[in-house]
């Protein structure tokens, strides 16, 4: 079985899969159009930041005829296809010489006439299909504002404000649920929106746990990728109010603007990982804090947690908190002491190693690749 994932990187997670796969004996690569935003490096990279709009097209099509050559399990990360009609808002603000801007228009226009061809060939050749939603690719603004109190659409609307994006993320759910024998999400509320057949994936995540710190004041760690999206302003305003309420010393550091190496290393320092507060779940920071055996805080939506397995959802060790309740859920967990929070970071510890273990996601999908070529071969079998 030769496994390949495309087209992106994001957050390093095919590549963290792709890796896994290898280690169960699996033949799994993942390839990347493009670098990864933080840098995450992918089995391959195709394309540089400043490659043209032709090389990037020329790029997607020799990528889908290795695709039909090489791999019987085509699995995509990210919810666009390399033939998905560009999103809304391309052309606006495109800057360059015309000729670099007409390349791009007329790259994009062939994509728009000849939508999804890639899932379409590929179905065709008898490839299995696999695709993991991962979050905004699908999340929708409209729909989050009709459907919850609280989420990123109220928090940051702008991200979801550019006219016909939730329309094209349907498209992009639509074009995938005809096509695709695995649709997977890393956070349960994308599960609203998929069909019934659809399961949550944890992230793959593999830290080893350092030594307990004993001495010094308590360290809280938040390491915003979007400060925005992240909660980080009022975050920093919840570290004010508990140091104006006169609890328990603390230090406060804030991972910004450097290397991965950097950024895990003081990740192993702290006592208590702040993740994020808006989007509803534990994102790819607040898994690795567990893996490190951090206690972790994020936004925790109790309404999405049907979509995960019962026992998952039971032993989530997570202390959920909104903007609202940040400040008070800050000082409890601080009162505990570091014996409190070591409790509590040897539950994350245990939790992650249960449902984040790169070989306990790498054998979940080795199954769910088997059981697709199995269903291939019944007669009149559907995706």
């Amino acid at each position: 079985m030769k496994i390949l994932h495309l087209p992106w990187n994001v957050g390093g997670h095919s590549a963290a899969l792709a890796r896994a796969e290898r280690g169960i004996g699996l033949d799994s690569r993942s390839v990347a159009l493009l670098p990864a935003r933080y840098g995450e490096p992918a089995d391959e990279t195709v394309l540089e930041r400043a490659s043209s709009a032709l090389a990037a097209a020329r790029a997607r099509s020799e990528l889908l005829l290795r695709a039909l050559r090489e791999a019987d399990v085509v699995h995509y990360t990210w919810g666009e296809a390399l033939f998905s009609p560009p999103p809304p808002g391309l052309w606006t603000g495109l800057q360059g010489p015309i000729r670099s801007r007409l390349a791009v228009y007329l790259t994009a226009q062939s994509r728009r006439l000849t939508p999804f061809r890639d899932l379409k060939a590929l179905r065709k050749a008898g490839k299995i299909i696999a695709v993991t939603f991962m979050g905004d690719d699908i999340r929708q603004g409209d729909r989050q504002l009709e459907r919850f109190e609280h989420s990123l659409a109220h928090a940051v609307p702008e991200n979801y404000a550019v006219q016909g994006l939730d329309e094209w993320k349907r498209r992009q759910i639509k074009a995938f649920c005809q096509h695709a024998d695995i649709i997977q999400a890393l956070n349960p509320d994308l599960l609203h929106d998929l069909p019934a057949q659809a399961r949550f994936m944890p992230y793959v995540i593999h830290a080893d746990p350092g030594p307990v710190r004993s001495g010094g004041r308590p360290v809280i760690v938040h390491a915003p990728s979007d400060r925005r999206v992240k909660g980080t302003d009022e975050i920093l305003a919840a570290i004010d109010a508990v140091r104006r309420n006169g609890g328990p010393d603390f230090e406060f550091d804030l991972v910004e603007n450097v290397s991965g190496g950097d950024a895990r290393a003081r990740y192993a320092r702290a006592d208590l990982v702040i993740d994020q507060l808006h989007a509803g779940f534990y994102g790819t920071l607040g898994a690795e804090a567990m893996a490190l055996g951090k206690p972790v805080i994020a936004y925790i939506r109790t309404g999405d947690l049907h979509f995960l397995p019962p026992a998952m959802a039971n032993s989530l060790p997570v202390v959920s908190a909104r903007p609202d309740s940040l400040t008070g859920v800050l000082s409890a967990l601080l009162k505990e002491g570091r014996i409190g929070l070591s409790r509590r970071g040897e539950a994350s510890r245990q939790f992650a190693e249960k449902w984040h273990k790169p070989v306990v996601v790498a054998r979940a999908m080795g199954d769910l690749y088997n059981e697709a070529f199995q269903r291939r071969r019944r007669p009149n079998a559907s995706p």
